[in-house]
């Protein structure tokens, strides 16, 4: 699904993505997505452009 909850296709299942990931995502929007989310307790891949991947924030810990 795209950020915007847009369903785009199905997916082999969620071990098989990494959140940035690029490459391998078999589906052709006509523009480069990437892995935005993993969601577990729904099975959903979020994807979007290079610009949702960025963040205004961040947290650190120990």
């Amino acid at each position: 699904m795209l950020k915007d909850g847009t369903v785009v296709g199905k997916h082999k299942g969620i071990v098989h993505y990494t959140v940035g990931q690029r490459k391998g995502l078999g589906i052709a929007l006509g523009f480069p997505v990437f892995v935005l989310e993993i969601r577990p307790q729904t099975n959903e891949v979020v994807l979007g452009k290079k610009e949702d991947t960025l963040s205004t924030h961040i947290r650190i810990g120990n």
